[in-house]
């Protein structure tokens, strides 16, 4: 994947007449820019392989805090020398177009927004920026992808001739998301951000805080989709970003909350670690004098002080602590890993033996992939710890 930084001398120009940036030495935010394009039409006479997937170019690149999204987007498609897309584009123009959209923009915010945010608007941009300026290194990451408008109509009959290339019969069944469903997906992207847990003593979020007593509900999927099902119902009076609806799951003193998984687990194992037997130990005095041979001499009195008890605990020494980027570093983990990690407030590989593969899928959101990774660097640095060098 090409790799180009495309800043300029003189911070190109006074970045374009908006003057010195605040950020990065005055050449403002820094922006990754990875841009997907449409495939190529295929040559007559050839054929496409089934998992045939396009290049994705990547420019480096600056802006200006205080420009405004047109200018934003006519620097960035500038930048990728694709400038034919701004005719079809509905965020360009500013409104829905009979045309379908020509591309569509997310991004994400290093070490702190892992999760891609869409932009469809202004507002949307302007919390970009925000997000991106908020903390150093002042950068953010753009996902540019390429829409099929109504000029790829012409390549209609050569995907029919590939499909039936491929032999396939399966039909996908693909269904659209309704128009709740995409508002609702849209309230729970604001939720997951407006509720962000900014207390390193939760260990969790996002995190709803209600109560006299200031307590943190931990926001799970389905508080999410109830709290954003009743914003977008509109009927239940009092509901908004900051109030979720009059639920049970929702009030701090419902101790006993059902929806929540991870509480029943840990409820469950304390209970079973409550229920083991204790130990009982019976003694028979004389009792070993039955089966002693005759004449053999008496048995010598064990001595309660000496004897090492039946069940005593190997002492481990926990290993030393390290921190979580030198571990991504030396190991060799993707910094979206590291990301999602940090995230989850884990301080380095000394504490990933205390947390289940369960807890770094649900709570860390990693996928089975980067879990592997993750047990595969733990492996690795115990073995180390093991064996120096």
């Amino acid at each position: 994947m090409p790799d180009y930084d495309t800043d300029h001398e003189d911070s190109e120009e006074e970045n374009e007449g908006w003057g010195p940036s605040l950020y990065n030495n005055g050449k403002g935010i820094k922006m990754t820019l990875l841009f997907t394009p449409l495939i190529a039409p295929l040559e007559p006479g050839k054929k496409r392989r089934a998992n045939a997937k396009p290049p994705v170019m990547t420019r480096i690149d600056h802006f200006h805090e205080d420009v405004p999204l047109r200018d934003f987007l006519i620097k960035a498609l500038t930048s990728l020398k694709r400038e034919d897309l701004f005719e079809c584009s509905w965020l360009f123009q500013g409104q829905e177009l009979d045309d379908a959209d020509s591309f569509s923009l997310s991004y994400t915010i290093p070490r702190r927004v892992t999760d891609q945010v869409v932009v469809v608007n202004e507002k949307d941009y302007k919390q970009m920026v925000e997000e991106a300026s908020n903390k150093s290194p002042f950068e953010v990451k753009l996902y540019v992808v390429e829409n099929k408008t109504g000029n790829g109509d012409d390549n209609s009959e050569e995907e029919a001739e590939h499909e039936e290339a491929t032999g396939s019969r399966k039909k996908q069944k693909t269904s659209l998301p309704s128009k709740e469903e995409t508002a609702q997906a849209k309230i729970i992207q604001e939720l997951e951000r407006r509720h962000r847990c900014e207390d390193r003593q939760c260990g969790k979020t996002p995190c709803y805080v209600a109560g006299a007593n200031a307590e943190h509900i931990h926001l799970t999927h389905m508080h999410l989709r109830t709290w954003a099902a009743a914003i977008v119902d509109g009927k239940i009076e009092g509901v908004d970003q900051e109030n979720p609806p009059n639920a049970k799951m929702f009030d701090p003193t419902n101790k006993h909350n059902i929806d929540d998984v991870a509480l029943l687990a840990k409820r469950r194992l304390a209970q079973n670690r409550d229920a083991v037997a204790p130990a009982i130990t019976v003694n028979f005095p004389g009792f070993a004098d039955v089966f002693r041979a005759p004449n053999a001499p008496p048995l010598a009195p064990v001595n309660p002080a000496t004897a090492a008890p039946a069940n005593s605990p190997r002492h481990r020494v926990p290993p030393p602590p390290m921190k979580l980027d030198s571990f991504c570093h030396r190991y060799e983990l993707s910094e979206e890993i590291r990301g999602k990690l940090d995230a989850i407030q884990i301080a380095g590989p000394h504490v990933l033996r205390l947390i289940s593969d369960t807890d770094l899928r649900g709570e860390g959101r990693l996928s089975i992939g980067e879990l592997a990774s993750v047990r595969d660097a733990q492996l690795r640095w115990t073995h180390a710890l093991a064996n120096p060098a």
